[in-house]
């Protein structure tokens, strides 16, 4: 799981494609945090609202 302040496109795409779990941004509230932690640990993938967003918009708008 990648714990992250970095919401670009490309850092996200990186971490995915190498493997991570999940894309924690800091600014995360703590409690919402350790649950990220915690369902990460169990297998879930896990992300961010805002890193979510992002890559639901990038798929249906793939680059050219």
């Amino acid at each position: 799981m990648v714990l992250t302040t970095y919401d670009t496109d490309e850092a996200i795409v990186r971490a995915v494609e190498a493997g991570a779990s999940g894309y924690v941004l800091k600014d995360t509230p703590p409690d919402d945090l350790l649950d990220a932690i915690r369902r990460a640990a169990a297998g879930e993938t896990v992300l961010s609202p805002p890193v979510a967003k992002r890559l639901v918009e990038r798929m249906q708008a793939p680059e050219s």
